[in-house]
Parts: structure tokens; C-alpha cells; sequence
């Protein structure tokens, strides 16, 4: 059987499923992109077992249907370095006395490759049952994960399985934990049921990164979530069966402090004050008293400070508290707003940081942010 379609058209494709292929999978199938030739229609998964990307193309074909497992690093190197030309493909099958020898024979310009390839129909494929099925606006869906994702992981490990999605009330809350952040965004949505699952953090990450339709549409079962990403790409993956932890507990009910300060402002002033900080800990005193708000990085191994006073509104009694610098940039640095509010109670409870909303918005937000407990002096 025969095939043919456009280098960009082709590499589009490739590259929006190879976000899943992973090159030191376990099951070796899973090292192909998944090929299902039906006439003048192309549909190309790439799957990691646990999640998987596929999208359709039109095709030049001759009617027939077919099913291989090409190798995604060879074809997508070998399209990537073609000159804008058409591609055709043939797929070729030789019975032998124990297995069908299959190799796709690509032609482009003047340049012929042949490519030894598998049985499509030993490639494993995600399935999911759509007990639950909804949309979200895909703008909003997005800021939510933007502003949660990062709480997920330490130091790039996973933590608790990934995200929490919790859908009750139609009101929708992200939430991403770890051992030293915790953030949250709720936001109003239209959604009869009530709903509650963890998302790895990996589908999400991929959800950043590929053309969305104004409206995701979503649907669930016991285990796995299934986003329809616009008409052409289906997003799938696993649900996370961790427990997730109570973060409310942790929560301050009461914050005696607060501190109004203008988040690009603070931002830029932490990544300066953060350079001389303690290397190891990467420790940022926010100092408040009756001279002003002042945040101080200093590491004394190597006799260095460094000291900015910030334009705020407080109100609350004197408060030193010590922070990681770095995790503060990186929690406001997700947020949005001009405005943020910082409460606090004590200099060993955690900081609390608010989003300052666009008047009329029903969405909310929190990040919490634990303290480094020791401070030097």
C-alpha cells in the first residue's frame, strides 16, 4: 500500500505525538510512533504507555488501511532534515517462515530510505471507558496549570502523583503540593457532577505545548482522563491512584500581617538579592519593621549581602522571616496580577501569597510557602 503528504504537514504531526515517545521504554514497541493508514487519512500516535498524543492528517492514499509501528527517532530525524517536499511512503510486507518482514520504503526529492518496521497491532493502546464527559475553556484550564503545576515536583521529582482536580459546586480546584509549596486556583465551571482525580504531572505539561481549541473537551473513568485538545489531537493518560495529602490541615486560618507589594517589583528585587544568598539554602530574610520592608541575602562563608528596601503597605507588627529565595520567585513568578498580598503570623509559620484579582472575577488563588527555620543573627 502507498501514501503520500507534505514534509510540513507530515512533521507537524510528528512532532506534536512524539512529546510521548520515549526513547528507553520498557516496552520496545513503544520506541515507534503507531501508523493507522485508512484511504486519505493518517492517524499518528506516539505513547509512553502511561500517556499517549494522537492526531489525524489528510493523506494522499490508495484506499487501503494499514496499521505499522514505524521507529520515531529514525523517521522523525530523516523528515526533520528533508527539504519542503512531498513524502510517499509504501509499506512493504514479505511472509517469511515464521514472521512478515514489514519495511516502509520512504521516497522524497531524489532520495529513497527504507525503514524496517513492526505490526501495528502489538502497539499498546490507552483505553478509557468515558464515564464522565465535560468542557472547560481551554484559556482558563491552562492558567490553572500554570499556576499549580510547578507545586508538583521537587527538584524535577515528582510529588504525591501530580495534580489534584477537584470538580463540586461548578467550581473547578487545581492543587499542587509538595514538602515545602502548596498552591491552588478555583475558578467557576459549568459541571453536574462531582469529581475529584489526580493527573500526573506529565499530560499537563504537554497540554502547555500543543494548539488548543477554545474549549477542552474532558472525559473520565476510574482510570484515566481523556482530553480532546481541538478536531484533530486526542491527549490520554493514566490517573494517579497516590493518596493525596490534606493540605487544608496545614492552611493558617488567621494571618495577623499583611504585606501589599508590587509582585514584578519584589520579583526582579529577589533574583538580585537571591545572587548573594547562602548558596546552600539560597536563604532571603523578609525583614519588616518601622524603617520598612527589606529583603537581605547574605552568606557569610563569603563575606557577602546584599539589602533592597521594596515600596509596600503593611499592616502588623515587626516580622523577620527566613525563605528560599528561590521558591518565592518561582511561586510569584507563576502568578499574574500587579498586586500580590503576603500574609504572615510568626517567623516559623508559613507565608501565605495572594493573587489581587481583576474586579468581578470569581476565580481565587493561594500559595503557601514554607519558612526556613533557622535565622542567622
Amino acid at each position: 500500500m502507498k501514501f503520500s503528504t507534505s514534509k510540513s504537514n507530515l512533521l507537524a504531526a510528528l512532532s506534536i505525538t512524539g512529546k510521548c515517545v520515549s526513547s528507553r521504554s520498557i516496552i520496545p514497541i513503544l520506541d515507534n510512533y503507531l501508523f493507522n493508514i485508512d484511504g486519505d487519512t493518517l492517524e499518528i500516535t506516539g505513547s509512553s504507555q502511561d500517556v499517549s498524543l494522537t492526531t489525524i492528517i489528510d493523506i494522499s492514499g490508495d484506499g487501503s488501511k494499514k496499521l505499522i509501528a514505524i521507529p520515531a527517532s529514525r523517521l522523525i530525524g530523516l523528515i526533520q532534515s528533508l527539504p519542503e517536499v512531498e513524502v510517499c511512503f509504501e509499506v512493504i510486507e514479505i511472509e517469511g517462515n515464521k514472521d512478515t518482514l514489514i519495511t516502509v520504503e520512504i521516497s522524497a526529492g531524489k532520495g529513497k530510505y527504507t525503514i524496517a518496521s513492526e505490526r501495528g497491532v502489538d502497539f499498546p493502546i490507552l483505553k478509557n471507558t468515558e464515564q464522565v464527559t465535560f468542557e472547560i475553556a481551554s484559556a482558563e484550564m491552562l492558567s490553572g496549570i500554570n499556576k499549580t503545576l510547578f507545586a508538583c515536583t521537587v527538584n524535577g521529582v515528582e510529588s504525591y502523583g501530580g495534580l489534584s482536580l477537584s470538580f463540586e459546586e461548578n467550581r473547578v480546584t487545581y492543587s499542587g503540593v509538595n514538602g515545602h509549596l502548596i498552591s491552588t486556583f478555583t475558578y467557576p465551571v459549568l459541571v453536574d457532577s462531582h469529581k475529584s482525580f489526580i493527573v500526573p504531572v506529565k499530560p499537563l505539561a504537554i497540554l502547555k505545548s500543543v494548539p488548543l481549541d477554545e474549549k477542552v473537551k474532558i472525559s473520565i473513568d476510574d482510570k484515566s482522563i481523556v482530553f480532546r485538545l481541538n478536531a484533530n489531537t486526542v491527549l490520554k493518560s493514566v490517573l494517579s491512584n497516590s493518596r493525596y495529602p490534606d493540605y487544608k490541615a496545614v492552611i493558617p486560618t488567621s494571618n495577623s500581617k499583611e504585606l501589599v507589594v508590587n509582585r514584578p517589583e519584589l520579583v526582579a528585587s529577589l533574583r538580585r538579592v537571591t545572587q548573594f544568598a547562602n548558596r546552600v539554602t539560597d536563604g532571603i530574610k523578609i525583614q519588616i519593621d518601622s524603617s520598612g520592608f527589606t529583603l537581605i541575602g547574605e552568606d557569610t562563608d563569603f563575606a557577602q549581602e546584599a539589602r533592597e528596601a521594596l515600596d509596600h503597605t503593611y499592616s502588623g507588627d515587626p516580622i523577620t522571616i527566613l525563605f528560599n529565595g528561590n521558591y518565592l520567585i518561582n511561586c510569584l513568578s507563576r502568578l499574574e496580577s500587579d498586586t500580590v498580598h503576603l500574609y504572615m503570623t510568626e517567623h516559623n509559620k508559613p507565608l501565605i501569597i495572594r493573587e489581587q484579582p481583576p474586579a468581578g472575577s470569581e476565580t481565587s488563588n493561594l500559595v503557601l510557602v514554607a519558612p526556613q527555620h533557622q535565622l542567622n543573627g
